[in-house]
């Protein structure tokens, strides 16, 4: 059932990502959007991930291991 209003669906959001949080153990206050970079089209470089989401924050990622797997194909 689509919400019935700006209230409705921002709780809607909330509860989706509270519930993503839980599922990947990530221990935050805030709640967070998760990203999967996919080999669909152009691989980026980590520098292009990271400028296009400059809010990144290191305790829920894994930008290092996004490095590593993304020099791969470099």
């Amino acid at each position: 059932e689509p919400p019935r209003s700006l209230a409705d669906w921002s709780e809607t959001l909330r509860k989706r990502f509270a519930e993503k949080n839980r599922q990947l153990g990530v221990q935050s206050e805030r709640l967070l959007e998760f990203f999967n970079v996919t080999a669909w089209g152009r691989i980026p470089s980590c520098e292009s991930v990271l400028n296009d989401l400059p809010n990144i924050l290191p305790q829920a990622s894994n930008v290092e291991r996004l490095r590593a797997r993304l020099a791969r194909f470099t």
